[in-house]
């Protein structure tokens, strides 16, 4: 069930991969071209900036979660403390890596596309 989740994250990035690639292609005149392919890497970097922004508040909060942790250990030295999150956690940051390539990717092209324009 997990392998279906990063299966469907890599179809559903190539899929607009594609739709990027086929929308740059369609583009004629060379002021649109030029002002579509900024906005694609405007985009990219959007995407990137608020990915790594979310995963290092995540790692915060995870990381707070620990210390709260470790002093309900010491005042009750029966508590248990699930990890259950971690494993959640670990499954989106790969998820992110993942966008992360595609995204690579999208600039790429969109850089590609500006430079062959000018």
């Amino acid at each position: 069930m997990i392998a279906l989740g990063y299966i469907w994250k890599v179809v559903v990035n190539i899929v607009i991969l594609f739709i990027v690639a086929w929308a740059l292609d369609k583009l004629n005149g060379r002021t649109e071209t030029l002002i579509v392919a900024v906005l694609g890497m405007i985009y990219v970097t959007i995407r990137t900036t608020q990915g790594f922004q979310s995963l290092a508040m995540v790692e915060l909060a995870l990381h707070h979660q620990e210390q709260i942790d470790a002093i309900r250990t010491w005042i009750d030295g029966t508590y248990q403390p699930d990890r259950a999150e971690l494993k959640l956690f670990k499954r989106v940051r790969a998820k992110f890596y993942i966008d992360g390539i595609f995204l690579a990717l999208i600039s790429l092209l969109c850089m590609l596309v500006f430079f062959s324009r000018l």
